[in-house]
């Protein structure tokens, strides 16, 4: 693991890297649903949700391509996702975390002859760092202070498994450069089209990805920050007591929950994705469909 990069040595690394992107590189993504859980009741999820109405949730991970390049923005439930499950998950919590694993993302992207090099977190939760042992040859980035919070959190949220699983780890360095309604960025590429930003809260070092595919088509992927993306418009969150067992900081992800808003009032139209929104899921559609 590299814990000790120099903050300008992985910029100047990430500048060479995307050094070759033109300005006018063609953007597109897929999402990439590797499992779901049972249906429960809304008000089991968000504190405006309804007991009386019932729907399942995705584990995904979204495939971008920028140009030739390709990466992913978390990589869903792995191959081993059932065995990490058996042996990190908690007895009294499982009913609630059980899931019906369908193709983990590696094995999609290997049939379809597709090759990724990046893998970025929107955090080190364990639904959303599954599937990146899959991909050995991948770097895998996230902020600084995620890679402390995985090495200090226990399960239900951070399993074992995973984290001890050899990966290739780099810090992913968020200078204080606002965009939105965040007060943190990087462009990825330089050009305005993929844009990472910090959302802490839900964990120390959740973070959100922007793409802007043109003026008019722009998404907001936002990690677990909200389950549901009525919790933004009902002025709600998570429900109880899921927020008091996910949340690192409850005070912490309700101000995100606002720079969101206002990131939202900033640019009208921008289509906020959260992690685990199959209602948002299933209109944008799957892999090997693509948005662009």
């Amino acid at each position: 693991m590299n814990w000790k990069t120099p903050l300008g040595a992985i910029s100047l690394a990430l500048m060479t890297t995307f050094a070759c992107a033109a300005d006018d590189a063609p953007l597109r993504f897929s999402l990439i649903r590797t499992a779901t859980t049972p249906a429960v009741p809304e008000a089991m999820v968000t504190a405006s949700g309804s007991w009386l109405r019932s729907e399942p949730s995705n584990h995904i991970a979204v495939l971008v391509e920028h140009g030739t390049d390709r990466f992913l923005f978390d990589s869903g439930l792995g191959k081993l996702a059932e065995q990490q499950f058996k042996q990190d998950m908690p007895y009294w919590i499982r009913p609630v975390m059980d899931f019906k694993l369908e193709k983990p993302a590696r094995q999609q992207l290997d049939e379809a002859g597709i090759s990724i090099k990046q893998i970025y977190l929107s955090h080190t939760h364990w639904d959303h760092l599954s599937g990146a042992p899959d991909f050995p040859e991948a770097e895998v980035f996230a902020q600084a202070e995620e890679q402390v919070y995985m090495r200090l959190d226990t399960p239900p949220r951070v399993l074992p498994s995973q984290i001890n699983a050899p990966i290739r780890w780099h810090q992913l360095p968020l200078p204080a450069k606002p965009y939105g309604g965040f007060e943190r960025s990087l462009d990825l590429y330089g050009d305005g089209k993929v844009v990472m930003v910090a959302i802490p809260g839900h964990t120390p070092g959740s973070m959100g990805m922007y793409l802007n595919l043109d003026k008019d088509k722009r998404y907001l992927f936002v990690g677990d920050s909200v389950w549901r993306v009525r919790e933004i418009s009902d002025n709600s969150y998570k429900a109880w007591p899921a927020r008091a067992i996910v949340d690192h900081d409850c005070k912490q992800t309700r101000e995100g929950i606002e720079q969101i808003r206002q990131a939202m009032a900033q640019a009208p139209g921008l289509n906020v994705v959260p992690a685990h929104d199959t209602g948002v899921h299933d209109k944008l559609g799957y892999f090997p469909s693509w948005v662009e």
